[in-house]
Order: structure tokens, then C-alpha cells, then sequence
């Protein structure tokens, strides 16, 4: 099923609605230091948008690292709760602990595939002990106590949870990672936050994001324009978003 899947998406347009993406603008930065967009340059078998986009998540296979836990922290704007579901390094230290805080996206979740081989990279190759994944909520499996959503901006969770880990973890370090929505919420909060993201307060000691949605209005054309992209992508957010705002209203 997954090859007869694959075979479909290679038939797919790689852009529909007459959408043309935006041309990047490169970036210098002193000290030597280029973060211009390098081409990309994907594998022949691969050079499609969709096979990278479904395939990547049916095909990736993920070795279980570590053990896994769940933690409920409770809220104190709104008196709800979200859920942090926890990887642990088998070689993990019992103090001084350095902590990877991921994010997921637009209505993913911790046991996704991505999320679960970015956690097994963490523990693996980052040598980190522990990958901390917040589950947006609504995300984690179980419905939320109060009305409302996350949305791009909701950095009231993390924020909630770096000042937790600070006062637990005292002498350890913190890191961010998240892509797609989770990226945007990353680079929201930090700004938010300043110089105070490295203090005591929230010890954070380094980020990094990937597929960050900077513009909205360049991307929402893209994912909703007819064809492949409206009919699968769009309407996989959709089914569960609108299920969730229904819960809610009941």
C-alpha cells in the first residue's frame, strides 16, 4: 500500500493553483558567518515536493532509544494543563542534565515519526540525556479542561516549562528544537524572552529550528491550493482541527 501511495505522488504536480513560491533573499552576517539559502538538491528518485513531504513519514524507520515517560504539567494563567512526553538516554546523568525541549507541528504529536527520530538523534549523536516533547494542546491524546487552541504565537506552555526545568534542572543546560509551527513558536518565544532566555530564570543555551512558517500569507496559498496539496495536506489538518473545535463547543 505504502509503494502504491508513493507511485500516486510521483505523478503529482509539483505546484498547482498557478502559486509560485518566493525567491529567498540572501542573508550575509559579519564575522564570516553566511547563512545565505544554499540550492537544493535532492536525490533523483526524490526530486518531487510530495514523495519528500509523505514519503519521509511512511518510509523513515526509527530504533526505540531510551525510555519513555509522560509528565502533566499543570498551567497557572488558565488553571489547564499539557502533556511533555519524555525520552531518556539509557547513559542519562542524574544531575546536570542537558535537556532538548522539542516542539512538533501543526497537529503532530510526540510518537510521530519525525518526532521520534529527531529524539532518537538527540539521545544518539547530540549526546543530550533528555528530549523533553510538548504536545500543543488538544495533542497529546486528551482533550483540554478550557476552551481555546494553540495557534503560532502560543509560547505561554514553554515559557511555563523553561522556568520548571531552571528551578529542577539548576546546573544543567537547556536546548530548543522544533519545525514547521513548532519552529515559529521556538523563534517567537526566544524573542520574547531576550538575553533572559540564557539566565538562570530559563537556562537556555542554544536553539535550532527547521521549516519555519516566517510568512503566513505566503505560505497558507500554497498549502490550500487545489489538487494534491488541498486535498491531502489541508484536509488532514482539517479533519482533526474541526473535530477538536467541536469537542469543545459540546
Amino acid at each position: 500500500m505504502r509503494f502504491i501511495l508513493i507511485f500516486s505522488l510521483l505523478l503529482a504536480p509539483r505546484v498547482t493553483g498557478g502559486y509560485t513560491p518566493p525567491s529567498p533573499t540572501p542573508v550575509s552576517f559579519p564575522n564570516k558567518i553566511n547563512f545565505s539559502p544554499s540550492k537544493f538538491n535532492p536525490l533523483p528518485l526524490f526530486n518531487n515536493q510530495h514523495i519528500q513531504t509523505v514519503g519521509g513519514a511512511l518510509l523513515r524507520k526509527t530504533k526505540f532509544v531510551g525510555a519513555q515517560t509522560r509528565a502533566t504539567v499543570r498551567t497557572v494563567d488558565d488553571n489547564d494543563f499539557f502533556d511533555v512526553d519524555i525520552t531518556t538516554s539509557p547513559t542519562s546523568r542524574s544531575s546536570s542534565k542537558r535537556i532538548c525541549v522539542m516542539l512538533h507541528g501543526l497537529e503532530s504529536t510526540s510518537s510521530s515519526p519525525l518526532c521520534q527520530a529527531m529524539s532518537a538523534e538527540f539521545v544518539t549523536l547530540a549526546n543530550v540525556d533528555e528530549v523533553h516533547t510538548i504536545c500543543f494542546r488538544g495533542c497529546s491524546g486528551r482533550p483540554n479542561e478550557t476552551p481555546g487552541a494553540y495557534h503560532l504565537g502560543f509560547t505561554s506552555d514553554i515559557k511555563h516549562y523553561l522556568e520548571i526545568l531552571a528551578k529542577e534542572n539548576p546546573d544543567g543546560r537547556v536546548y530548543l528544537s522544533g519545525f514547521s509551527l513548532g519552529a515559529n513558536v521556538v523563534l517567537k518565544c526566544l524573542g520574547e524572552l531576550g538575553p533572559s532566555a540564557s539566565t538562570t530564570r530559563y537556562n537556555v543555551q542554544g536553539a535550532a529550528v527547521t521549516c519555519v512558517p516566517f510568512d503566513c500569507e505566503r505560505c497558507q496559498p500554497r498549502l490550500d491550493c487545489d489538487g494534491f496539496n488541498k486535498n491531502v495536506y489541508s484536509r488532514n489538518f482539517l479533519k482533526t482541527l474541526i473535530a477538536k473545535t467541536e469537542d469543545q463547543v459540546r
